[in-house]
């Protein structure tokens, strides 16, 4: 082998080589770079879903608070509801005593007292005579705070019965109002369901 054929193998040798070299070097930069976008592409979901997270956080968040303040209002709706239910009421019995029926409505508070010998009897003043009248024998005494009806005690303090129409009222109003707040809220509902109708 000459000279010249020792060099051009050595040449054909070192471009094979330089070539495997290129070669490589671009399969390895194309898996780098295939790598890299795989990463960068999991960052990204990575990111969006926990910016979804926060997000969802912050509406469950924001849902609490709207739910809390909505039920403070509804609960403040509702205890001034109660009181002024409970005002209306009383302006009512009020106005039942001046009724013409009234004393069949008293003496039908008498006769839902049990049987006993009553030493005491209170009643409105204007209601005295009634009480001598429907409850023979006992002794009626004026008290301006009653409305209406009669309170009574007997057996020397152990039996005491409060017919009055304001202890009566105070016993119905905590199943009343609630009664009254549905109907307000079908009504209310009643009434959008209108005008959405009409809207339409």
């Amino acid at each position: 082998m000459s000279v010249d054929d020792l060099l051009a193998a050595l040449e054909r040798n070192r471009q094979q080589q330089l070539e495997e070299i290129r070669r490589q070097a671009a399969e390895r930069e194309s898996g780098l770079r295939a790598a890299a976008a795989a990463e960068i592409a999991g960052l990204r979901a990575r990111h969006a879903e926990e910016l979804s997270l926060r997000n969802d956080n912050r509406r469950r968040q924001e849902s609490r608070r709207l739910l809390r303040e909505q039920r403070a209002l509804l609960l403040a709706a509702e205890e001034e509801l109660a009181e002024r239910v409970g005002e209306l009421a009383q302006k009512l019995l009020v106005e039942l005593r001046l009724r013409e029926d009234y004393p069949a409505s008293f003496e039908k508070l008498c006769l839902e007292l049990p049987a006993a010998a009553w030493e005491g009897v209170f009643v409105h003043p204007d209601d005295i005579d009634l009480a001598r009248r429907f409850l023979a024998g006992a002794k009626p005494h004026p008290e301006r705070g009653i409305t209406g009806g009669l309170r009574a005690w007997g057996g020397a303090g152990s039996i005491e019965v409060d017919n009055t129409l304001d202890r009566r009222l105070a016993r119905s109003l905590p199943t009343l109002v609630p009664g009254i707040i549905r109907e307000l809220c079908e009504g209310a509902e009643d009434g959008a369901s209108f005008q959405n109708t009409a809207a339409e």
